[in-house]
């Protein structure tokens, strides 16, 4: 048990280091004996932080439960902070070592974050983890060593308050935070029309929900110049896919195999400050698995119709795929992707 004094507004921040098999609750409890947030599940995976804005004023207390007979052996840390608001104004922290920075972000319905944090002079390190509404884990992701400006985007499931915390810094590091929420649109919604019309002058994001190793097809058709990027962004945060795309006609397509099963983020932004409008089109299909031997009848039945199958393979050995129809018209492409998304064959079937 911790004993803490509190005021309202500070926020309490309970980090769990584990350094073996971990069986107890977590929970943070206020002077008449109720737990403000808990959890059995800290120090069981990457998931060991639970942060809690506080209402009145203290005394609080930590408490650690085992739920099982076996010993643990763990640190828990404990920190007072102030919350900071995390808006369009960027924030800049200093001195962060050995502690764990929190900010409250206010989002509305249909929303994607996305988290600008540049070090000001000497590379983080360090964690940026963004909570839910329930105070749970909802992402998180290293920061690299070697400088520079990384963006954290991620879709934020409904409307409500989050909670971001920095964490882990190296020491004596400055950094400065800043948030863009952008308006989504669900590009699986069954009432949204496909091709959709954008412009990257405009700040938006699309969404989807993917199944892991589903086939999603995603196409950018330019409708007057363009010099634009998209990033095809996945549940754990990380950029799965960039498509360049510049000129005045040129489609470009991203084939990928989904890596999990989640939200992901499609982030459409113009190259260099410039302006241009767009088509983009998205198409998401389960892979049928190719038997070992003998063979799979298919069909295609319309121009923009594509078929997907599967099949496993180990590094560096030979695979044949032949192609055959019956009324010998066959007409289009054949590609393969391997398991991270490349292109490593292509054949004209024309």
């Amino acid at each position: 048990i911790v004993r803490m004094p509190g005021e309202p507004g500070e926020v309490v921040s309970l980090q769990v280091n584990s350094f073996e098999a971990f069986e107890a609750e977590v929970a943070l409890v206020d002077a008449s004996g109720t737990a403000l947030v808990s959890s059995d599940q800290l120090g069981r995976s990457s998931d060991n932080l639970l942060v809690r804005e506080l209402d009145g004023v203290g005394p609080y207390f930590a408490l650690v439960r085992h739920t099982t007979e076996a010993p643990s052996e763990y640190e828990l840390d404990v920190e007072l902070s102030t919350l900071q608001d995390l808006d369009a104004r960027a924030v800049t922290a200093a001195d962060t070592s050995g502690s764990i920075d929190v900010f409250r972000l206010t989002a509305e319905d249909e929303q994607v974050a996305e988290i600008q944090v540049d070090p000001r002079a000497t590379p983080l390190g360090g964690i940026v983890e963004v909570l839910n509404t329930e105070s749970r884990s909802l992402a998180r992701v290293e920061l690299p060593r070697s400088g520079g400006p990384i963006a954290v985007t991620l879709a934020l499931p409904t409307a409500g308050v989050y909670t971001v915390a920095v964490r882990d810094v190296a020491d004596d590091a400055d950094y400065t935070l800043g948030l863009e929420l952008i308006d989504a649109v669900a590009l699986d919604d069954p009432d949204i029309r496909l091709p959709l019309v954008g412009e990257t002058n405009r700040q938006r994001a699309y969404t989807f929900e993917g199944v892991a190793g589903a086939l999603a097809e995603l196409s950018m058709t330019p409708t007057s110049p363009l010099d634009a990027v998209i990033e095809l962004v996945g549940p754990d945060l990380t950029v799965i896919k960039r498509i360049d795309v510049r000129g005045a006609s040129a489609v470009e397509k991203a084939t990928v195999v989904l890596p999990a099963t989640g939200t992901y983020v499609v982030r459409p932004s113009g190259a260099r400050r410039t302006d241009g409008t767009y088509q983009l089109e998205y198409d998401q299909r389960q892979v049928e698995e190719l038997p070992d031997e003998g063979s799979k009848t298919g069909s295609i039945d319309a121009l923009s119709e594509m078929s997907t199958h599967g099949f496993s393979a180990a590094a560096g050995e030979a695979v044949t795929l032949t192609l055959a129809s019956p009324d010998g018209d066959l007409n289009g492409v054949l590609e393969v992707i391997d398991g991270e998304s490349n292109r490593v064959a292509i054949a004209d079937l024309g």
